[in-house]
């Protein structure tokens, strides 16, 4: 019999999949991420997924939980595939997402914007429209409550076979 592993060899693993992001699709601040060409996601080396957490100080931090593996534009969306940390920090994080409660945010970088739709604002200060994103790079992951765009849950599983 064949076990599938976490990690570190030893018991079992928690997988994702997720929509993070749409492209061509306004986010309530007016961002527009641009789709890139090619079916593979940019991506930085690296692709940590963050969750935050206090310490007792009051100060919050962000704990690396987990891995983004593969990162994909499909049809307008940007879907990534990766895996938790089988840590009791890490699975406060994927109940969250198991409930539907939170999802993945993402963070980009090398990031190249055009503004849309400029005019002059009453001060002759430039007021601008839309941002478009029109080249990006896949950066990191965050779980919360509050993304850009209506997004579907993610699925999460925990494999153990």
């Amino acid at each position: 019999m064949t076990m599938m592993m976490g990690e570190n060899g030893t018991g079992p693993r928690t997988v994702f999949a997720a929509v993070v992001a749409f492209t061509g699709k306004r986010t309530q601040d007016g961002r527009v991420i641009i789709a890139p060409e090619g079916f593979r996601c940019p991506v930085s080396e690296d692709i940590p997924v963050m969750g935050w957490v206090e310490e007792p100080s009051g100060v919050r931090l962000a704990v690396r939980i987990g891995k983004i593996n593969e990162a994909y534009v499909i049809d307008g969306r940007i879907t990534v595939f990766g895996h938790l940390d089988q840590t009791p920090r890490a699975r406060k994080f994927t109940a969250l997402m198991a409930d539907g409660s939170h999802g993945l945010e993402v963070d980009f970088d090398h990031v190249t914007m055009e503004f849309m739709n400029e005019v002059v604002g009453a001060e002759d200060l430039p007021v601008t429209g839309d941002v478009h994103m029109v080249s990006w790079r896949l950066r990191a992951a965050f779980v919360g409550d509050r993304p850009c765009w209506v997004l579907p849950p993610v699925q999460i599983e925990e494999i153990t076979r």
